[in-house]
């Protein structure tokens, strides 16, 4: 009956421990920082890429970013930089660092490839 009673009690506390450990943690690097300590990226950018050229505009009250192609999605911002992902896909479609960010171009990838925006005067 005692060895019952210990089975049980291991039983009841193992069911509440694993519920403790398999909590989805949120990873650091997904974190935004503050968006004070951020440099000025909003406003309209020109996408040089291939032979094309695309208007991107990221909207600070909107929090979205906006592609003349069509696209518009809410802005993903991580530690690093920002995500530029469609809802319906998992791969990104362009990501671009914050430390790449100049006053007039700003280096990133865009579909697997390095691209450069170019701020719109």
């Amino acid at each position: 009956m005692r060895n019952q009673i210990n089975l049980g009690l291991l039983l009841v506390l193992s069911f509440f421990l694993s519920f403790e450990f398999c909590k989805k943690t949120e990873n650091p690097a997904d974190i935004p920082p503050a968006e004070e300590s951020l440099p000025n990226f909003y406003g309209d950018w020109i996408l040089e890429w291939e032979d094309t050229e695309l208007l991107v505009s990221f909207s600070k009250e909107e929090k979205t970013v906006t592609i003349s192609n069509g696209f518009s999605e809410p802005l993903i911002l991580d530690s690093k930089g920002i995500r530029i992902q469609p809802r319906d896909e998992e791969r990104l479609l362009g990501y671009f660092l914050f430390t790449d960010l100049k006053k007039k171009t700003w280096i990133g990838t865009w579909d697997e490839r390095i691209v450069r925006l170019r701020r719109k005067l």
